[in-house]
């Protein structure tokens, strides 16, 4: 069970994939899998140019009060564009991020909450000897911080465009109602 853990980023089996209990490696890789993952490599580029289309049509596309991207860092010459990050502003949006979540993942978006608590709250730093300083930026990021996983970026620009609208009709169910002053 130690060297499982050691290899797997410090996990454990019986807890969750974002809990990490030690110092550790990520060494899951096997040589057959490298290997068909080289070959793979091959089309990495364009599989970049898709997903980086697909982010720019949905960003353009999707004008939900509420809901905000992760910005590109300025002068990147490359991103993956691996997860798209996002944040929910519930006031604006009107649902809370697990709302949200809940929602699209109804309409067959394959959203995913951010992390469930900040890296600093691993059990592994409980017991490491480092020094932890509280971020109220991570905490936030925890409770209304969001994913969509590559695969969503890789689909065709129908598909790019149903997770717009996807959001719109959780704005339109949740919008905030203002009542009228008489």
């Amino acid at each position: 069970a130690k060297m499982r853990s050691f290899i797997n980023c410090g996990r454990r089996p019986d807890h969750g994939w974002f809990e990490h209990f030690e110092v550790a490696t990520n060494l899951r890789l096997t040589g057959l899998q490298a290997a068909i993952l080289m070959a793979q490599l091959e089309r990495l580029p364009d599989q970049i140019r898709v997903r980086r289309k697909n982010r720019e049509l949905l960003e353009e596309k999707l004008k939900t009060p509420g809901v905000h991207f992760q910005e590109l860092p300025e002068g990147a010459s490359v991103h993956t564009h691996y997860i798209l990050t996002g944040w929910i502003d519930e006031l604006k949006l009107g649902a809370s991020r697990d709302e949200v979540v809940e929602a699209l993942n109804a309409e067959g978006v394959p959203i995913r909450p951010f992390y469930p608590h900040p890296l600093y709250k691993n059990p592994l730093y409980k017991t490491a000897p480092c020094r932890r300083t509280e971020c109220p930026v991570a905490e936030q990021a925890v409770k209304d911080s969001f994913w969509l996983p590559q695969r969503v970026l890789m689909g065709s620009e129908e598909d790019t465009l149903d997770i717009a609208r996807a959001f719109e009709k959780v704005y339109q169910a949740y919008k905030p109602r203002t009542k009228r002053v008489q």
